[in-house]
């Protein structure tokens, strides 16, 4: 269990309640190698409601994954968390700030697996090929749960079936690499949610996988996390996963937020520049057999460079010089429930812009059905 020694400054409703299960404030991870910093994830705010899934979604090296490391302190050498703070609220005890703990401490290791867990990208690579699946997940709940090796037996072959893996009970004593890709996930699936967390981090859980296997794990995931009532943060770069899990949709461009919107709003409505290039890159059914797809003109900036400005203006097809390659526009509601990194809706001092640019404000994305997986 979490300790009190580390009770956070949190804010909490009038009735006690805190109606969102982590909260990230300011977050930075930088890299220090002999080239210079790599600002992997760069001034990230972030909260999670309970009972709900965000996605986070965004180009391979915006700071996804580097993000949902952080919340466990597993950020690997060189890199490390230079600011921010990271507040866990329990199901069961007080608020935790995370980072007040050492990565490598008794009460970290309490959080890791008893109120956080975490699906890898690579179940080949995460699962131990040296130990049986079985072992490994009841590793976990003798750690967090009990210390009856049977119970824990017993706990181990109900999770594995409800994860849908034939015979879980032979399954126990069955090593990693006999297993197939999408069993080997279903595995990975088991081992975080053999403790009930409060929170499920999925770093691009499917992948590797093919589309069928894909949808199948997709449905066991929701399934579990409706019958377990945790939170999920959902890493991947794919937007018809998005359609289909999240709730919520955060958008990272070079380790900042760019734009967060419930998800229906995000496909119906995308405001940011980079949100809308993201959409109209994703391939439709019925489109011309040889036709060019749509791309996001440039490329990303070398890694160790600061961008001046907005981080997207050197792509941007609607940037403000003087503006835009000056000043960096704050994450600002524009709705109730959608915020937008960009001066086409805030003037610098943050004022609304009376009217939008139609070129950012005119919904283009795809309908929502037209992005699900095949």
């Amino acid at each position: 269990m979490v300790t009190t020694s580390a009770v956070a400054e949190a804010k909490v409703s009038a009735n006690g309640q805190v109606d969102n299960v982590i909260e990230l404030e300011d977050l930075h991870v930088h890299f220090h190698t002999k080239l210079g910093v790599v600002r992997a994830v760069n001034g990230v705010t972030l909260e999670i409601p309970r009972g709900k899934v965000v996605g986070v979604v965004g180009e391979s090296g915006c700071g996804k994954s580097q993000t949902a490391f952080a919340i466990m302190q597993l950020v690997p050498p060189p890199g490390r968390i230079v600011a921010g703070k990271i507040v866990l609220y329990p199901k069961n005890g007080p608020p935790v700030n995370v980072l007040r703990y050492d990565r490598n401490s008794d009460e970290m290791r309490a959080i890791r697996g008893g109120h956080v867990s975490m699906i890898f990208q690579e179940p080949m690579t995460a699962l131990n090929p040296v130990y049986p699946v079985g072992d490994q997940i009841m590793e976990a709940i003798l750690l967090h749960q009990t210390t009856d090796k049977k119970e824990a037996a017993a706990r181990a072959v109900d999770i594995l079936g409800k994860v849908g893996l034939p015979n879980p009970k032979r399954l126990l004593g069955t090593y990693p690499h006999e297993l197939s890709g999408g069993m080997r996930q279903r595995a990975m699936i088991a081992l975080a949610l053999s403790c009930t967390p409060d929170l499920l981090l999925a770093d691009e859980p499917t992948t590797a996988l093919d589309v069928t296997t894909q949808a199948q794990i997709l449905d066991v995931m929701r399934e579990l996390q409706a019958e377990i009532g945790m939170s999920i943060l959902f890493v991947t770069h794919n937007l018809g996963v998005i359609a289909q899990m999240a709730d919520e949709v955060a958008v990272m461009y070079l380790g900042q937020l760019v734009e967060r919107a419930p998800v229906e709003e995000l496909f119906d409505e995308p405001r940011h520049p980079y949100t809308r290039a993201l959409m109209r890159s994703i391939p439709h059914l019925g489109t011309p057999r040889h036709a060019r797809l749509n791309v996001i003109e440039g490329g990303l900036p070398n890694q160790y460079s600061q961008v001046p400005g907005c981080a997207f203006h050197p792509r941007c097809p609607v940037a403000q010089p003087g503006l835009c390659d000056v000043y960096q526009p704050a994450l600002r509601p524009v709705t109730p429930t959608v915020e937008v990194s960009c001066f086409l809706y805030h003037n610098l001092d943050g004022t609304p812009v009376a009217a939008p640019t139609q070129t950012a404000s005119s919904g283009t994305g795809p309908p929502l059905g037209d992005a699900l997986p095949a």
